[in-house]
């Protein structure tokens, strides 16, 4: 399989090629303008679980019951339309190239820190096609 993307979608791919759980599936990735280097591009699943919790209490679904009664949280979670979720998830946006979801360092997919997976994780076998696009980042600026 080969996989391509840009900027946040670049990295996805570079987590793709580096994750235990995508070995042997992923043979080819073609990322413009991201990786698993940059800060937004992952995150810990402690913030994870805090971003979704603030997410679950946006849309009024009470975080506080997750531990008792999580069934009756998701429950209440899969009646909100899709446009209020979409909405809600940005209060949980913590500045420039901070983003309330990503990939998680959650033990499986990626069982440890993006950074130390690349320095170790064994390339041979893999294309990789790396490059950035001209006008990158420019909405920020």
């Amino acid at each position: 399989m080969t996989l391509f993307g840009e900027s946040a979608g670049s990295s996805s791919v570079n987590a793709q090629l580096v994750s235990p759980v995508t070995a042997g599936l992923v043979k080819r990735g073609m990322m413009q303008s991201g990786t698993m280097n940059a800060p937004w591009s992952h995150m810990t699943s402690e913030k994870a679980v805090e971003i979704g919790k603030a997410l679950i209490n946006d849309c009024n679904c009470n975080a506080s019951l997750l531990a008792e009664n999580p069934q009756a949280v998701m429950a209440c979670m899969r009646a909100v339309d899709a446009k209020t979720i979409s909405v809600q998830q940005w209060n949980s946006y913590s500045g420039i190239l901070s983003f309330p979801s990503a990939p998680t360092i959650d033990g499986a997919f990626l069982p440890d820190d993006p950074m130390k997976m690349m320095e170790t994780a064994d390339m041979r076998g893999y294309d990789i096609l790396m490059g950035n696009v001209r006008d990158e980042g420019e909405y920020f600026l």
